[in-house]
């Protein structure tokens, strides 16, 4: 340094003397009475401080003020140091009272006169910084030791405790306890207080013992020299032989001048010290030493007069330190800081921030090239520059307030405005300090884009919220990303199997000639939709799965979950960036939302119309049931039920159809709503013809319901133009195994006919089956007039591969039918046919089940349970009844009472069909003289329900009624396939009935 700096630094050290002695300055303050520069005031005292001459501490975010250390009580009056009582009290405490900081270098603000007790130092020297606890006190064995005890108490719980050594300033080393608890900090750093105390030799001697040894072994780690009064060697202990490298009998009687460098020796320095040490008792400097092979190395020499009980000078004590680490730790220090600032100054130009800064008059003292962009103007323009004449469009905006606001609180604003002359908006944050102004600026034109973007996308969520339909959602997000965004897109809606085009923009031709379908394959929207992640292309075409026509070059895919797929495209390369992506991103999901939206809004619609139609389907059911039975004959009932299907809300049309007897085409024979529009329909029910695939012919081969979501897409049933339908049921109208025809049902509504409501329509059809069946026997019935027909099926048991070796006779009296396609058959056999008789249910296959009922005088009586015989069935449930069977040498014959509208050549067929070598015997006309309203019984018999009558004819016939019984009604029960309680509840209401009539007959 030389001696202008030195003049300078004393000039401004100066100006914390006299009446501001104590007092903390501010850079301000300070420079008024220097008259000079903020930043040249800052300069100077950073480096008083850094020389220990000052003290210093920050104020604020970016303020600072600096004070010169007094005596221990001034400086603790001044700073809240404790004083008057206080000092007293801590004076009579054992040990050292310190405060620090928590940092591994724990620099101390305060230390109590207990060092001198403890250490054997002045407290000053720690409290300027001049000494370091940890480098200078702490044995270098327990340093890393004591840091890391230390740092982990403060992090666990804020405490600490932990014994250690120290070296003493007389050499020596001791043992203490250091104990301590986190302090509040200044908001930047920790402070720590604490209290030292000595522990050396309190547990014993193996304590004492270890003391004595660790002392030695710390001594020779420092040099110690007794000199006479002429600064001559007396006596050299092993430290100093260590460090200066001479042997003692080497360097007795050398003067201590031997171990400074030339230069000292040259100025004086070793006589100046020995004068000074006598005058003033002691002196320590810092300086360089030489060993005896002429190495130097720096050091602190600590050299005291010895002196008698009179005062006489008996000689000097020199104590030598070596400074080397210390140094070190110095040297990388100001290494860090330096680089430090090396590397802001090259940050400030790389950042992509622009950066300004100002002096406190506003003048421009620095500006990177980022700030030059941002501002529009050269560095070299601008340094000097008051802020506000450089740019004066800016006075009274943001930017100048946050300016004057910055500096008036000295803490950091911000401010966000548009600077015109380069089209941008820029955020500027403002940093005060004591030279001035430091200003960040950024430019945030994309982020203020963005934020327009997404007010304008916020806007077209509300035209989401009114968006009823998919298509309706599709079209709001093309015209979004054509108008917000200025993009041209295709959005893809998903449908079954395949990706279809739903909007697109109006310029988004060139993304591809045409807008097929993408079916599900290894196209690239397929991959992507079910792959799912957005997909950004600066060029399309490098994709090996891209496939198309056009001119589209920069891509992006954006899947909407399940619901499909935004294509955006771009005839540039490249053009479209992360926030183009983010942006498109937002506008799908919205969209995504709005789809989940309508499709449960749509499926609460249709469960609604669903549930309205299933209510009104079984109202339905109920009046046409109530129709059905106004009704008396076939024709009646298929139009009233094909009348309040087409009047319902639910339904648009319905037709009933059936195949005709001599072919395979099903031919309408009822209608309504239809109005003519299925007469040139053409169903078949030929597997091998094209129109044969359809609901209707499938529901007539099957017998069972058939559904179709959506007749559009079903090619073979009958087209009913321009109407509004999406669904249909084929329903089949049958009855005790005869199939009357199909009931085709349409809805405008999709996916109807489903869960509750499919169930409502299977019922459908089986009542209007059971309507049909009913008119057609009642009407059968209330005609006297029939067809009598006989037929004869020779050889029977060689029909059916039955042995037999006698002849004999088989009578079948009574065949009633008991439901479900069931007949049972009462008869009678002589004993020789009853071996034969008793194979039936082996060889004949409609024959379930034969039971003997009685033997007796020659004759066997017997039931078979007879399942679905195709003519017996046919005659049945038309109205018709079998008058009598028989087998009379191997020959079958049985004769039918055919109601008139019954075709005998329908029958025949059947018959034929079943029994390939049977014939028609005889047919006539023949009048019922038993079934008139003369006879009782058949009056009787009639005014009971079918299950009614079948049990009461079966307890008959199976010996129920005889006495003793045939048969119990357990046993008649089981045969007629009901609960034994069911079989007596209807014998019994027959028996009421009976009874009733017999005596309604006498009291007449």
């Amino acid at each position: 340094m030389t001696s202008a700096d030195e003049n300078v630094l004393s000039e401004t050290l100066a100006v914390f003397d006299g009446a501001t002695a104590g007092k903390p300055l501010t850079t301000s303050e300070v420079a008024a009475d220097l008259d000079c520069s903020r930043r040249a005031t800052y300069d100077r005292l950073e480096r008083l401080a850094e020389r220990g001459d000052l003290r210093t501490k920050k104020v604020g975010a970016r303020g600072r003020v600096w004070w010169r250390p007094q005596s221990a009580d001034a400086e603790f009056a001044d700073s809240g140091r404790p004083v008057g009582v206080q000092s007293e009290i801590l004076a009579n405490l054992p040990g050292m009272v310190y405060r620090c900081r928590a940092t591994p270098e724990r620099p101390m603000s305060f230390v109590s006169e207990g060092c001198r007790e403890v250490a054997g130092y002045d407290p000053a020297a720690f409290e300027s910084g001049e000494r370091r606890w940890d480098l200078d006190v702490v044995h270098p064995a327990d340093r890393a030791r004591l840091r890391e005890e230390f740092e982990t108490g403060l992090a666990s719980d804020g405490r600490f405790e932990v014994e250690y050594r120290i070296r003493t300033a007389d050499c020596g080393v001791r043992w203490v306890r250091d104990r301590g608890r986190a302090a509040d900090g200044d908001g930047s750093t920790t402070l720590v207080e604490g209290v030292v105390v000595e522990v050396s030799g309190t547990d014993g001697p193996e304590r004492t013992k270890a003391d004595h040894d660790e002392s030695r072994s710390f001594v020779v780690t420092d040099a110690s020299v007794v000199l006479d009064p002429a600064g001559q060697v007396e006596t050299w202990n092993a430290g100093a032989e260590q460090l200066l490298g001479y042997a003692e009998s080497e360097v007795v009687g050398e003067h201590v001048s031997a171990f400074y460098t030339e230069a000292d020796r040259d100025a004086g320095v070793p006589g100046r010290n020995l004068a000074e040490a006598e005058r003033e008792g002691s002196v320590e400097r810092d300086g360089w030493q030489v060993r005896a092979d002429g190495s130097r190395f720096p050091a602190t020499v600590t050299l005291s007069a010895l002196r008698d009980d009179e005062g006489t000078l008996l000689g000097y004590v020199t104590v030598i330190r070596d400074l080397t680490e210390r140094r070190a730790y110095e040297r990388r220090l100001r290494r860090e800081r330096d680089g430090l600032r090396d590397e802001l100054a090259e940050v400030f130009e790389r950042i992509d921030d622009g950066v300004q800064a100002f002096d406190e008059q506003l003048r421009y003292t620095y500006v990177n090239e980022r700030a030059e962009e941002l501002l529009g103007e050269d560095e070299g323009d601008l340094l000097g520059e008051y802020v506000w004449d450089a740019f004066p469009e800016a006075v009274g905006t943001e930017s100048c307030n946050a300016y004057r606001e910055a500096l008036r609180t000295q803490e950091p604003t911000t401010f966000e405005r548009r600077v015109e002359r380069i089209d941008a908006w820029v955020n500027g944050t403002v940093y005060p300090s004591e030279t001035g102004l430091s200003v960040y600026l950024r430019d945030v034109t994309e982020q203020k884009e963005r934020e327009r973007a997404l007010e304008a996308l916020h806007d077209v969520s509300r035209q989401l919220l009114a968006a009823e339909t998919g298509a309706e959602v599709s079209e709001v997000v093309a015209e979004a990303a054509t108008e917000v965004l200025d993009l041209d897109v295709v959005v893809y809606r998903h449908d079954g199997d395949r990706l279809h085009p739903e909007a697109r923009s109006d310029d988004a031709e060139f993304i591809r000639r045409s807008f097929p379908d993408a079916p599900a394959d290894d196209s690239l929207p397929d991959r992507v939709f079910v792959n799912g992640g957005c997909r950004r292309y600066a060029d399309v075409r490098a994709s090996p799965h891209y496939r198309s026509d056009g001119e589209m070059r920069a891509s992006l895919f954006v899947p909407m979950a399940d619901h499909g797929l935004v294509v955006a495209g771009s005839r540039e390369v490249g053009s479209f960036d992360e926030h183009v992506r983010q942006l498109v991103e937002v506008l799908a999901a919205n969209a995504e939302a709005t789809y989940d939206r309508v499709e449960r809004e749509g499926e609460l619609q249709r469960q609604r119309e669903r549930l309205a139609a299933l209510n009104e389907l079984n109202a339905v059911v109920r009046e046409t049931t109530e129709a059905l039975i106004e009704q008396s004959t076939h024709e009646g009932i298929e139009r009233a039920v094909c009348e309040r299907l087409a009047d319902s809300a639910s339904y648009e049309f319905a037709w009933i159809g059936a195949v005709g007897r001599h072919g395979d085409e099903v031919t309408v024979r009822t209608e309504s709503g239809v109005d003519g529009a299925l007469d040139d329909a053409t169903v078949s029910v030929d597997p091998d013809h094209p129109a044969s695939d359809g609901p209707t012919a499938r529901a007539l081969r099957t017998r069972e319901v058939q559904v179709a979501t959506d007749v559009e897409d079903d090619r073979c049933h009958p087209p009913v133009d321009r109407r509004a339908y999406r669904s249909m049921a084929a329903i089949p109208i049958d009855y005790e195994d005869v199939l009357y025809g199909v009931l085709n049902v349409y809805a405008s509504r999709p996916d109807a006919f489903t869960g509750e409501e499919r169930e409502v329509v299977d019922q459908l059809g089986d009542v209007v089956g059971h309507a049909i069946n009913a008119a057609d026997r009642k009407r059968a019935l209330m005609t006297d007039d029939v067809t009598e027909v006989q037929f004869r099926l020779r050889d029977i048991f060689e029909q059916f591969g039955i042995e037999r070796d006698t002849d004999g006779t088989i009578t079948f009296d009574r065949t009633i039918p008991v439901g479900d396609g069931v007949f049972l058959i009462y008869g009678t056999a002589t004993d020789e046919a009853d071996e034969v008789l008793v194979t039936f249910d082996d060889r004949v296959p409609s024959i379930t089940d034969v039971t003997i009922l009685d033997r007796d005088g020659g004759e066997t009586k017997f039931e078979l349970r007879v399942v679905e015989p195709p003519v017996i069935a046919l005659v049945a449930s038309q109205g018709g009844d079998v008058r009598g069977a028989t087998i009379d040498d191997g020959d079958y014959y049985v004769t039918f009472h055919l109601p008139p509208d019954l075709d005998v050549r329908e029958v025949l067929e059947l018959a034929e069909e079943a029994y390939p070598p049977i014939e028609m015997v005889t047919r006539r006309q023949v009048t019922r003289t038993e079934r008139t309203g003369q006879d009782p019984a058949w009056t009787f018999l009639e005014e009971l329900t079918d299950r009614q009558r079948a049990a009461l004819l079966a307890g008959y016939y199976s010996g129920f009624f005889d006495w003793p019984r045939v048969s119990s009604g357990e046993e008649v029960a089981e045969s007629l396939d009901v609960s034994p309680s069911t079989f007596h509840q209807h014998v019994r209401i027959a028996e009421r009935k009976l009874l009733e009539s017999v005596v309604a007959d006498d009291d007449a």
